[in-house]
């Protein structure tokens, strides 16, 4: 049925569709903020579980450190980071004896290795990390803790023992979830860990790259500069009769090429990210991470530069692929300090990337239909223009921290902006703008010709906009 000047112009059924999943899966995922580790009062003790060893990383809170040992430590993170590591014997000595393990024998003796500062919103924590001089046969399932730092002096303090990371448990950047609480009076508990599972593994290593992608906010505004254009296609309207008229971004011709052409920009991401990432991850190709950095900022600015000026027509495919390969060398940053074996690493990167292609195809679905929805309202080149400008001073300033070692400040706002699930919210209200933003220009007939429509007298299009009919 053709659209009168009265009747709306019908949505593509699978618009319709894709929009209500979207949706759906921002309300199934919720607006809850994480839990946050690191509050006042408190200390923590992270282990790392490795094939055959034991690490772990003791966070003092400096507060507690100057109250008790009157060090006078600075609550400035550079002034900090110096006073804490001149002071690195005397933490240790204060610490030794306030930390004992053991599986149900003689203590584990155990040798402190670095010291640094880590500065959090709650106060600057001194990291004592150290290693377990344990010859492990096998890895026990569950060993004797003895911590009460600090509860002599000061009684109301409380620590906490975490599982920062066990491959064959599927625990991965573990910060908030606590396996026990220390108080006085209650100084001596029982760590228990889950028996080795592959498949534990290799879930969490897919849940490191899903959370990569969440807090990624470079390969997230990465990803969204080469959505932009992919529901336009850049050429001449074939029947406008004007010679000479500059070529101009149009609304694609319907939702299949669209798709389409989204598919070939992700499929080419995913195979240049995977390539580097594969090798780098192996260690047999690998680049220094800031001016990896610096390209992943460039590649942003060069994407948005090509939305307001293309130079690879309706092959952003290209842009996605060139670039994609130094975006998944940064991907590879992330596992570098996991501790993993030759096997585990292989299956780790096979996680991890699955990881990030859910991610990344979430980002899709939320954003694309959103997009198609706009891109034949007048509204979606001020979208594509004001998107990919703002955008590109994000990562020009980016490119700036990233090569010359500065910082700004921005990329701190941004982040915050950014972050997942906060953004979530704006992006429902976005979904639901566009539809009712389409519904309106449609009922006006304001809707742009598609490149393929012959136009009547009065400006209203001949051909609906879609080869399916309207839902009912």
């Amino acid at each position: 049925m053709t659209p009168t000047r009265n009747s709306p112009t019908p949505i593509h059924r699978s618009v319709a569709i894709l929009l209500a999943i979207a949706l759906a899966a921002i309300t199934l995922i919720g607006f809850a903020a994480p839990a946050s580790a690191h509050r006042i009062n408190e200390s923590y003790l992270y282990f790392n579980v490795l094939e055959d060893s034991i690490e772990a990383r003791l966070e003092l809170r400096i507060e507690d450190i100057n109250k008790v040992l009157d060090l006078g430590i600075p609550d400035d993170p550079e002034g900090a980071e110096a006073a804490i590591i001149a002071n690195k014997t005397l933490l240790e000595d204060f610490s030794r004896p306030h930390l004992q393990m053991s599986e149900g024998g003689p203590t584990w003796d155990y040798t402190f290795t670095d010291i640094e500062a880590l500065d959090t919103e709650t106060g600057i924590f001194a990291l004592l990390s150290l290693d377990v001089n344990e010859e492990f046969d096998e890895i026990p399932r569950a060993w004797d803790v003895e911590l009460d730092v600090f509860f002599d002096e000061l009684p109301d303090n409380r620590a906490f023992v975490l599982i920062e990371s066990y491959w064959d448990g599927g625990i991965f950047n573990n910060e908030a979830n606590a396996l026990h609480d220390f108080k006085v009076g209650d100084t001596i508990q029982t760590v228990t860990i889950d028996e080795p599972s592959f498949f534990a593994g290799l879930w969490g290593t897919i849940d490191l790259g899903i959370e990569h992608i969440e807090i990624g906010t470079d390969h997230i505004l990465f990803v969204l500069v080469l959505l932009l254009p992919a529901v336009l296609v850049f050429g001449r309207r074939e029947n406008d009769g004007a010679s000479g008229t500059a070529d101009q971004w149009m609304p694609a011709q319907d939702f299949t090429s669209s798709l389409w052409k989204v598919l070939k920009i992700a499929t080419m991401f995913t195979i240049a990210h995977s390539i580097t990432l594969t090798l780098a991850g192996l260690g047999l190709f690998e680049l220094p991470s800031r001016p990896v950095e610096a390209l992943i900022a460039l590649s942003i600015i060069a994407t948005a530069a090509h939305n307001l000026r293309p130079i690879f027509n309706d092959k952003e495919w290209l842009i996605a692929f060139g670039f994609g390969l130094f975006h998944g060398l940064g991907f590879a940053g992330l596992l570098t300090d996991l501790g993993l074996d030759r096997t585990n690493r292989v299956w780790s990167l096979l996680g991890f990337n699955i990881g990030v292609e859910i991610g990344q195809a979430f980002i899709i679905l939320v954003i694309f239909p959103i997009l198609f929805l706009l891109r034949r309202t007048a509204l979606y080149a001020h979208v594509l223009r004001l998107g990919s400008i703002v955008m590109g001073l994000i990562a020009t300033n980016w490119f700036i921290e990233r090569a010359f070692d500065v910082e700004t400040g921005l990329g701190d706002l941004v982040d915050k902006v950014l972050k997942f699930p906060r953004v979530l919210a704006p992006i429902a209200a976005a979904a639901v703008f566009a539809f009712l933003w389409q519904r309106r220009e449609a009922s006006r007939n304001a809707l742009l010709p598609l490149p393929n429509d012959q136009r009547d007298d009065h400006g209203g299009s001949n051909q609906s906009e879609d080869a399916e009919p309207a839902l009912a």
